[in-house]
């Protein structure tokens, strides 16, 4: 399926960047003063047994003991992104870099999301809904675990699904 540029799409986009925009830029406050930010512990642990397997330790969190505490695809993305995050900036470039990869997986959930409900319902209407609702995905970018991954895929995978529902019944699919 081919996705078209629209203004919809930008209005959409619009409304979850600039809110972690803001809430980004605002970080350094949340490690060094009162801040209404908080991350979630397991995103620490993540980051610590990501730098582990990139330092050759493999996957434990203290360099003693071997674990299996993560969700594994998840744990092997972010590898990468904690190991460039480390190279560009201690101690904020392994977080942010987790952090945007989440913005990255929950706009493309965002625009899959819009492509499903425009198959369903009104264009203008999925747009708008779709808006409105983008603020309650902002926990799942400052997690830091796998539930971005995990709201890309099952939407990749519903699209994928109403596509293949729809080519079997021609007639549904104005």
């Amino acid at each position: 399926m081919k996705l078209k540029f629209s203004l919809s799409y930008l209005l959409i986009l619009l409304i979850p960047v600039c809110e972690a925009c803001l809430i980004l830029l605002r970080l350094p406050v949340s490690f060094w003063g009162n801040s209404e930010i908080f991350f979630e512990d397991d995103l620490f642990y993540y980051l610590q047994i990501a730098r582990n397997i990139y330092k050759g330790h493999g996957p434990t969190f203290d360099n003693l003991t071997a674990t299996t505490g993560f969700h594994p695809l998840w744990q092997i993305i972010i590898v990468p992104f904690v190991w460039l995050g480390d190279e560009l900036s201690k101690p904020w470039g392994a977080l942010i870099s987790v952090i945007f990869l989440n913005l990255v997986l929950i706009m493309l959930s965002i625009f899959i999301l819009q492509e499903i409900l425009k198959k369903i319902i009104n264009p203008l209407v999925s747009a708008l809904s779709i808006s409105l609702s983008s603020t309650l995905s902002l926990p799942y970018i400052f997690n830091g675990m796998e539930t971005s991954l995990t709201i890309f895929l099952v939407s990749l995978t519903a699209l994928k699904l109403i596509g293949i529902l729809q080519k079997d019944n021609p007639r549904k699919s104005s």
